[in-house]
């Protein structure tokens, strides 16, 4: 059990850090976008989706990766862009979190300390939720049969 007062953290790790800097800087190709890697010390640290499913692991030496996938791309490892783009994440939480941390170079740790007041139940009042879409989850015949206009009964005076 919490004991009141306890500092609340939260942990945010980042794992594939280094792969989505790079892809969210790589320009969009009027092709298909080829697998890409990034690598240190002539090792793959990560490997998006694409070049894993042609086999790409990380800790794999450049040239199994090249072996396993000839199109893929190799983008060297840049541990001062990375932690920019951690501290320009943390920077945007501060609009979710009263502080918060750099804590490794795919960790932020975040102040939750005001958590409490978005749990019902624990003696304050928790934020208005939305009701779910009328339509979530149910099938397409249910929701065709649902757009038909109702039928009403007729008035109880006629």
């Amino acid at each position: 059990m919490l004991r009141e007062g306890a500092p609340r953290l939260v942990a945010l790790r980042v794992p594939d850090l280094p792969l989505q800097r790079v892809a969210r800087g790589r320009e969009p190709s009027g092709g298909e976008a080829r697998p890409l890697a990034v690598v240190a010390e002539g090792r793959v640290l990560c490997a998006d989706a694409a070049a894993r499913a042609e086999g790409v692991r990380s800790g794999a030496t450049a040239a199994e990766a090249l072996a396993a996938c000839g199109r893929l791309a190799l983008v060297p490892d840049d541990p001062a862009a990375d932690r920019s783009a951690l501290r320009a994440l943390a920077e945007a939480l501060l609009g979710l979190a009263p502080a918060v941390e750099l804590a490794g170079p795919d960790v932020l740790l975040l102040d939750a300390s005001a958590a409490h007041l978005l749990a019902p139940g624990r003696g304050h009042a928790a934020p208005p939720s939305l009701p779910p879409p009328a339509d979530a989850g149910r099938g397409a015949k249910e929701k065709k049969r649902r757009s038909a206009p109702p039928s009403l009964p007729p008035p109880a005076d006629a």
